[in-house]
């Protein structure tokens, strides 16, 4: 237990420092490689934060028309992924930093939340309107929709199961 909170507890200091934004922060993610700190922003901005250098790498200034309601780096590093209020889903190259694709309206209502699969193929949403979409990154298109409930998805986990 001691070890535990001494992990929160170093966590939570570490992040305190960081020149995160200013106010507004609303979603935060680490890269698989531990080296970034990505967040979402109020105002649909992005700020990129070195874990060692605990500097900004890159901001992305107003990338959508809405709050950003979930932020990920995809399993292999290669995508920085978001979504927001404006019913958006944007990727952008981590390398470059560059928007390389753009879905526009993906839901009929505010993302909540997205996940992406291990194997970084496959980018999963759920919507305040009760839906699932699931997105292929590579083919940059919708692959699945599913309508799960009457009442919104609040949260997604994805789950690999071994046989």
């Amino acid at each position: 237990m001691l070890q535990r909170h001494f992990q929160w507890f170093f966590s939570a200091s570490f992040l305190l420092n960081l020149p995160f934004h200013k106010d507004g922060i609303t979603c935060v993610a680490i890269s698989p490689d531990n080296r970034l700190i990505v967040s979402g922003r109020e105002d649909g901005s992005i700020k990129i934060i070195g874990v060692q250098s605990r500097k900004q790498v890159y901001f992305f200034k107003n990338v959508h028309e809405g709050p950003v309601s979930s932020v990920l780096v995809t399993p292999d590093n290669k995508f920085i992924i978001s979504s927001s209020h404006d019913r958006s889903i944007k990727i952008f190259d981590n390398k470059t930093k560059k928007q390389v694709h753009h879905f526009e309206n993906a839901h009929e209502a505010i993302i909540n939340k997205i996940v992406v699969t291990p194997d970084s193929q496959w980018i999963i949403s759920a919507c305040q309107d009760g839906t699932m979409k699931m997105f292929d990154i590579a083919k940059k298109d919708e692959g699945f929709h599913f309508k799960e409930a009457h009442k919104g998805i609040e949260d997604l986990l994805f789950l690999a199961l071994n046989d």
